[in-house]
């Protein structure tokens, strides 16, 4: 194949292929090696897993102003967990539920490990606050890898996302895919330059890695070169498998809802059950306008 099956499957709806992928992205997990070390924590690694069990078993164990992780990416690490603790984010409107037990246990889990004081300010710039020494962990996508590559003396690695159940362990990744529009009008040499220009980001993916992307590339991926770089840890045929993407057709109301709400109810400023009741409203509210004769 000439794509990460991971990629291609994320392209693919309703038993049709819809989209060529450009890469793949997600979360994953930035750690502060030289802080692990100094505070003896190399053993929360030793199975090449972080899980929210070990980040809460930290409460009252870290210096002053260090915490066990940053904020901003929450409310992905809820989304990500519905793949990990559950079945995924719904394939139908009917499966979308914000109180079901997966849900309910993501949302405790992320407003147990601020309760703990284990997560960062939601007002502190998350990248800087792991930079500057004062988060273990830092959830977040490769494209910080140069970023953090640019900071003079900073030692970091890198690790798969931060879960809820080792059992089941997953990286929840999206891809940026090329899609072009039906158009019985237009000129077949339109087609051909677009299918050459496919080709050619096929075949010239290196540069893209350079900043930190996962390839989707199979040509490229399979590079000495790009072996080299960090993120490949996340598609080595170990770990190829905990590869999980998703196409369901309301996903992105789903992850605006988890992304509008979740910080709310981690840092108190609403119940749980006034959060899932303002998901389910909203999400179900923007199903219904789309599903509309």
């Amino acid at each position: 194949s000439n794509y990460l099956e991971a990629a291609w499957e994320a392209g693919q709806y309703d038993g049709a292929q819809w989209g060529v992928p450009l890469d793949l992205h997600g979360l994953i997990t930035f750690y502060n090696d030289e802080l692990l070390e100094e505070l003896d924590l190399e053993h929360i690694l030793d199975d090449d897993l972080i899980t929210v069990d070990e980040l809460l078993e930290l409460e009252g164990q870290l210096p002053e102003d260090v915490y066990a992780v940053t904020a901003h990416f929450a409310p992905q690490l809820v989304y990500n967990w519905q793949y990990n603790v559950g079945d995924g984010v719904g394939e139908s409107a009917e499966d979308i539920d914000f109180s079901s037990d997966t849900y309910v246990e993501a949302l405790e889990a992320v407003h147990a490990l601020q309760e703990a004081g284990l997560m960062a300010p939601e007002d502190s710039d998350a990248a800087q606050m792991f930079r500057s020494g004062r988060s273990l962990f830092h959830p977040s996508g490769t494209w910080e890898i140069s970023g953090h590559d640019d900071v003079e003396g900073f030692s970091w690695d890198l690790a798969h996302s931060v879960q809820l159940d080792a059992e089941n362990p997953v990286n929840h990744f999206e891809s940026h895919s090329f899609v072009q529009m039906n158009d019985e009008d237009r000129d077949p040499v339109r087609d051909e330059a677009v299918a050459d220009f496919l080709e050619f980001v096929r075949t010239n993916s290196l540069g893209w890695a350079e900043a930190g992307q996962i390839v989707a590339s199979t040509d490229t991926y399979h590079s000495e070169a790009y072996q080299e770089h960090p993120q490949a840890y996340f598609t080595e045929p170990e770990n190829e498998s905990l590869l999980v993407t998703d196409n369901a057709e309301f996903a992105p109301y789903v992850g605006e809802a988890i992304w509008d709400e979740t910080q709310n109810m981690t840092f108190g400023r609403y119940s749980l059950e006034t959060t899932v009741q303002r998901m389910n409203s909203t999400t179900h509210a923007q199903i219904e306008m789309v599903e509309a004769p």
